[in-house]
């Protein structure tokens, strides 16, 4: 029995640092989507508007 509850609390500590990293990853990706995005409209408003 305590064999199972430890294998659960290990299990749920996996899945937080799991989803706290996840939740990292996508903090960064989109951070980087977002500069990414400005830099093309940046280039297509020059383009647009010379």
């Amino acid at each position: 029995m305590w064999h199972k509850s430890a294998f659960i609390c290990d299990r749920l500590l996996c899945i937080i640092m799991s989803l706290s990293c996840l939740s990292c990853a996508l903090t960064v990706l989109l951070v980087h989507l977002v500069s990414v995005a400005f830099c093309c409209f940046g280039q297509w408003g020059t383009e647009i508007i010379p």
